[in-house]
């Protein structure tokens, strides 16, 4: 395989993967406009640090969040 095909077979991978990465946005976008009619929050949780963070919502659940120190993991 020569330079300019292994370079236009990278751009050919990367140009893929950047398609992909747009539709999965695309997607999220999708189905957060589907749901968020229907509740007053949405709200991303990452289970490994216990930790959240509010897509939509009030603002007033992430300050009281924080400062009740909320837990999502049951010990």
């Amino acid at each position: 395989m020569t330079k300019k095909e292994m370079d236009l077979h990278q751009q050919n991978r990367f140009s893929i993967k950047i398609n992909k990465i747009l539709q999965d946005k695309k997607d999220n976008q999708q189905f957060l406009k589907l749901i968020t009619p229907k509740y007053m929050g949405v709200y991303v949780v990452n289970l490994k640090k216990d930790i959240f963070r509010d897509i939509i919502g009030p603002s007033y659940f992430l300050k009281l969040g924080k400062e009740q120190q909320i837990v999502f993991l049951q010990q």
